[in-house]
């Protein structure tokens, strides 16, 4: 131990003695393990914790799958089949049904649309989690009539009432009925993974709910049996599908249900694109490594006398390993440390750029394993960057070392090669990462340029939701959506309105599909029948989106409900569901799949808008115009202005409270904002990737930089002479020039080969461009050797500099 402690002593006092070495090194370690720690910190919230429940590992979400099309999303189910799932199911203790759902709450303020779960009553004893005031819902509490009771999130309780410790018992007015308070959840439980769920009540199935087992809008949860396995629930699941497609062929002949863990679920797509992140900043860790490594050689080359006089005087080489490794462990430890304080405000600007879906943000922070992580890399970073040198500098014979006739001592033949080495791998793992992100800003760029199908400049967008107890027939929604629609319309700056059930990249609204048939096509004999996109849509919402009308006329006043049907179909529609050559405005389509529905005639046909994101493509839709159809008490406006969007905002809410004070707006933005968060995975994949490539070229740079310099500095002797002896000056800069080139392009190869084979991890976050794309692959490489020859011109230029009396002298 008194050894260590006198290494460490040593150690500290060498590191003192240089302080530039010092900095340099501490910082490239900090950088790289501060990256590390960020990104470990989301890996770890993310991929690793198990869900805050009781026994995670035993929650499985169900959905229903349509055997047919199997590339196809899975659904949730409808009440009546969750009913029978909940009755026939052994390999479950218990199942809940919940759905997303949304409450006017009124009252003190301004009315507020609250993001509400309409749960089992048996949801939070399924989770484990009881509330933090009060408690939970009573079985009995399902019925019509019993179920007006509301539990409340903690953060509404803060936000809204102020933390009120005598909330339980209060009466809120919600949709404009009377809920009674039961209790509070506790801080930080989210169910489902969402922020915006502030209240739970309990799932009283509402009439339409019931009506048909077509209506797929329930998410089922469940836990397993303890002695049940995943597979053993797929199979028995996959057995009472069938029992129900002999009973009830016409909903279910064709599905099948699917079970996943409830892990897997809240994760989704989120794991390839972490894993990438990870195994980028992991790059950028091995670049700082090999960085201080080259420092560590150079120092250690620098020492060879000291070195050399320790071992005559007897120390073993394993002493000098050991007190070199240790000189290099301080600053190791010195580099997580300061790695630590920069993972903290990198966290920060991480979750500042992360999109709303990333999964379980909330509990993304430096913990104790976050901790443990930064530990173990400043312990792996001190053997990786300090072994070699160590190693290297114990080999040098001490005899030669000390026949030298001055401090100053050349560096051997295998340091040379060590940090040629060094510089060849940074280089390499630098090409790896730009190539990454030069993939990733290629296929942004194509994205970003890719046409929704409408114009989103200038467009306001406010989802309303009319209550079915004071909106209860299509009447009363058509009249208030027909007079809110006159009333914007003329608001100064306002030039076209229109409605929809659901505007492009807008996650507020109603957006399924429905089946129909085209009489006279084969598809209209098929089983099952085939679905398309189903909108309802005012007069005026293509011209005001700016979508293009191809064919015929879009809705107008005229077409109400006592008019013959209507419907506009879009350009995939006619393309894959019409017959060849036919003319589309005379021919008609029957939407559901009940024999007595009438047919609708084609009135007009729009171009393809990208409904699901620029990079979805177009779906078969078709719209009804909303006079004609029950209306779903739901409807998104968009409003065209002259001046911005944002700026008409309250008038806009103005005049839904004229018309009902208690009915809130519940989402305003601009079409401009939704289209940017559509693509706002892409966009915090692309900063990420994009910021760790440009450190690790930084640090690549800067070992380019080192090396060739100190190789300068040992060689200012010889330069000195060759100059001396007639040398031009341009044959020494085009010589040290073409060492760092050469180290430049063998790094260039090795990393572009690497490339070649980690890249096609990337292809699932890649739109429109190849994993191998050649216009990136050689970009980057003519962009990495413009950078190294920058890197070495200046030592070069240095060294053609060098004036031989002077370089003389000194020796």
């Amino acid at each position: 131990m008194d050894t260590i402690l006198r290494d460490l002593r040593y150690a500290a006092r060498q590191l003192l003695k240089r302080p530039g070495f010092t900095a340099i090194a501490v910082l490239a370690l900090a950088l790289g393990i501060g990256a590390n720690t960020a990104v470990f910190s989301v890996v770890d919230a993310v991929l690793l914790e198990p869900l805050p429940f009781k026994e995670p590992e035993r929650l499985m979400v169900l959905w229903e799958q349509e055997t047919a099309v199997p590339d196809r999303p899975p659904e949730p189910t409808s009440a009546a089949t969750f009913q029978d799932w909940r009755a026939q199911s052994r390999t479950f203790d218990e199942l809940a049904a919940w759905v997303y759902s949304g409450f006017a709450l009124t009252g003190a303020g301004e009315p507020e649309e609250i993001g509400t779960v309409r749960a089992s009553a048996n949801l939070f004893r399924l989770l484990g989690v009881e509330p933090a005031l009060g408690r939970a819902f009573l079985p009995e509490e399902e019925q019509p009539g019993r179920h007006r009771i509301v539990i409340l999130s903690h953060g509404l309780w803060q936000r809204r009432f102020g933390g009120d410790p005598g909330i339980l018992g209060r009466s809120l007015t919600l949709d404009g009925e009377p809920y009674a308070v039961v209790g509070v959840m506790p801080a930080g439980f989210r169910f489902p993974d969402d922020d915006d769920v502030g209240m739970w009540v309990p799932l009283s199935y509402l009439p339409y709910e019931l009506r048909s087992r077509g209506q797929r809008m329930f998410n089922v949860v469940g836990r397993l049996a303890a002695d049940a396995t995943l597979e053993q629930a797929q199979n028995e699941m996959s057995t009472i599908a069938g029992r129900l497609a002999v009973q009830y062929p016409e909903a279910h002949r064709g599905w099948d249900v699917l079970v996943q863990p409830a892990r897997e679920v809240v994760i989704g797509e989120t794991r390839p694109a972490l894993l990438v992140l990870l195994g980028a900043v992991a790059f950028v860790l091995l670049i700082a490594c090999a960085n201080v490594a080259s420092l560590l050689l150079a120092r250690a080359a620098d020492r060879q006398r000291e070195i050399a006089v320790r071992s005559a005087l007897g120390a073993s080489r394993r002493r000098l390993v050991r007190a070199l490794l240790v000189e290099s462990g301080l600053v190791a430890l010195l580099g997580g440390a300061a790695g630590l304080l920069l993972a903290v405000w990198g966290l920060d600007l991480i979750l500042a750029l992360a999109p709303e879906g990333l999964p379980r943000w909330n509990v993304i922070r430096i913990d104790g394993d976050v901790l443990a992580f930064t530990t173990f890399a400043a312990a792996a970073t001190a053997l990786l960057a300090g072994l070699a040198p160590a190693l290297n500098a114990s080999r040098a014979a001490p005899a030669s070392a000390l026949r030298e006739g001055s401090d100053r001592t050349t560096e051997g033949a295998g340091g040379r090669r060590l940090r040629h080495a060094m510089i060849v791998a940074e280089v390499a793992l630098s090409i790896v990462l730009l190539v990454g992100a030069g993939l990733l800003i290629r296929s942004f760029h194509r994205l970003s340029n890719v046409d929704p199908g409408f114009d989103a400049d200038h467009l306001l967008a406010a989802a309303i939701f009319l209550p079915d107890n004071r909106y209860p027939d299509d009447a009363r929604q058509i009249h208030f959506f027909e007079s809110l629609l006159e009333r914007v319309r003329s608001l100064p700056g306002v030039t076209s309105v229109g409605a929809v059930t659901t505007l492009p990249m807008n996650p507020v609204g109603i957006d399924h599909d429905m089946p129909f048939r085209v009489p006279g096509t084969p598809e209209a004999l098929a089983d099952p029948l085939p679905q398309a996109d189903f909108r309802i849509a005012s007069e005026g919402y293509f011209r005001t989106m700016g979508i293009p009308l191809l064919r015929g006329r879009g809705f107008t006043a005229r077409d109400r409900a006592d008019a013959p049907c209507v419907i506009v179909v879009n350009e995939t529609f006619v393309q894959r569901f019409l017959p060849p050559g036919s003319d589309p405005l005379r021919e008609s389509v029957v939407i559901g799949d009940d024999p007595g529905d009438p047919a609708c005639d084609i009135i007009g046909v729009v171009g393809n808008v990208r409904h699901r994101g620029l990079d979805a493509v177009p779906r078969p839709e078709f719209y009804v115009a909303f006079r004609q159809v029950y209306s779903y008490g739901t409807l998104t406006l968009a409003v065209r202005t002259t001046r911005d969007p944002l700026a008409l905002a309250q008038a806009v809410k103005e005049q839904v409270f004229a018309l009902d004070p208690a009915l809130p707006v519940a989402e305003l933005a601009t079409m401009d904002a939704l289209v940017a968060d559509s693509v706002a995975d892409r966009r915090f994949h692309l900063s990420l990737l994009g910021a760790f490539a440009a450190l690790a070229v930084i640090l690549a740079a800067s070992g380019i930089y080192g090396v060739i310099s100190y190789t300068v500095a040992q060689r200012t002797r010889e330069i000195g002479i060759r100059i001396a002896l007639g040398a031009r000056r341009g044959e020494v800069l085009r010589a040290v020039l073409g060492q760092g080139a050469r180290l430049a392009a063998l790094g260039a190869a090795f990393g572009l080969a690497g490339a070649l084979l980690l890249t096609r991890s990337l292809a699932g976050m890649l739109y429109e461009v190849s994993p191998t794309d050649p216009l990136t692959f050689g970009g980057v490489a003519a962009v990495l050797a413009a950078i190294a020859l920058l890197a070495s011109w200046l030592p070069a230029r240095r060294a053609a500099r060098v004036d031989p009396m002077v370089a003389l002298r000194s020796e």
